[in-house]
């Protein structure tokens, strides 16, 4: 990826990640729920925070100079594949390889 692709990169996940913590924020501190309310608004926060914690990862990477490196094989990841899903950790490859895993398990 050029310069340019991972400033851009970066910038996105810079806001994406302050775009997650104010929305944590918001149902952290909002009005008392009812307790079907309250146990949705915690599986949401805790997909939030997930979400939250892959976009931080990504921003390491980019620091460490790792972000467009497939943690399994260390081939490329694909620019593509990181352009709609900034956060992948996995090539395409190693990702279809682990889903068929775990569809085998299942």
């Amino acid at each position: 990826m050029s310069g340019t692709v991972l400033v851009r990169a970066k910038s996105h996940l810079e806001s994406e990640h302050k775009d997650l913590e104010n929305m944590i924020n918001k149902l952290s501190y909002g009005e008392p729920y009812s307790e079907s309310a309250e146990l949705e608004a915690t599986a949401v926060q805790s997909c939030l925070n997930h979400q939250l914690t892959q976009v931080a990862s990504a921003l390491h990477k980019l620091e460490l100079g790792t972000y467009e490196t497939c943690e399994i094989c260390g081939d490329a990841i694909n620019p593509a594949r990181l352009k709609a899903l900034p956060f992948a950790t996995t090539c395409i490859r190693c990702k279809r390889r682990l889903e068929g895993e775990a569809r085998r398990k299942a």
